[in-house]
């Protein structure tokens, strides 16, 4: 599903086709992504199944550094761009940075074709295998489903340093809500549903795909809506 506007972009998958081995696992994952122009991007997902599972989630940078903060991590490449990506708070839930490991699984790499020297390196050569080792997040999550995950991701210019932090908040009706902070005060509120059907958080509601507000002073402030 894809939905665009002014102001707003909006895509959302599903897999439902099993995990683990002969994918006996009855697990459906949707994740629905969110860009707020020209700011930042909110990431949702959401696994329906039974049991108790172990949920992981990776993001990798196309970046040679990178950082763990408290709740979020960060690339840390000097005179470029670089991109924050916090976690809504969950208990139990873990993050650890993966970079170029082969043991006990491959990870933290990118594709061949987008191979480049580290800039910290720049005669490096190509490695036989063709990967280019890249830092990698592992947000790792045991819980019993449904479960749901949140993330904010905020690109910013070279020379700058960006702080954001997210967290889940409780809604009636299909749907979910996520909230984005800054230090300076500002805060939007984010009302994922589905068209058609109601879903409030507090004073909030909308029956549209999403809708974003200003909640940063005592009346919220509808922003847009898609």
């Amino acid at each position: 599903e894809w939905a665009t506007s002014r102001d707003l972009d909006y895509g959302s998958g599903v897999y439902d086709n099993g995990y683990g081995p002969g994918r006996r696992i009855a697990v459906t994952h949707r994740r629905q992504m969110v860009f707020v122009k020209p700011d930042y991007f909110v990431v949702v997902d959401t696994l329906t199944g039974e049991g108790v599972h172990t949920i992981e989630s990776l993001y990798h940078l196309n970046h040679d550094e990178a950082e763990i903060e408290e709740g979020a991590a960060r690339s840390v490449d000097p005179g470029t761009s670089n991109v924050v990506i916090a976690a809504a708070p969950l208990e139990g839930l873990s993050l650890r940075l993966a970079k170029g490991e082969l043991t006990p699984e491959v990870q933290g790499f990118i594709p061949f074709e987008r191979w480049r020297p580290s800039r910290s390196l720049p005669q490096t050569a190509a490695p036989a295998h063709g990967k280019r080792e890249v830092p990698t997040l592992i947000y790792t999550l045991q819980a019993p489903l449904p479960a749901r995950l949140a993330y904010v991701i905020a690109p910013y210019p070279a020379g700058r340093r960006l702080e954001v932090a997210c967290r889940l908040l409780p809604t009636e009706g299909p749907g979910t809500a996520v909230q984005v902070s800054w230090p300076d005060g500002r805060q939007h509120t984010l009302l994922i549903g589905e068209p058609g059907q109601r879903v409030a958080c507090g004073a909030l509601s909308t029956e549209r795909r999403l809708a974003v507000h200003d909640t940063s002073g005592p009346v919220p402030r509808l922003l847009a809506e898609l």
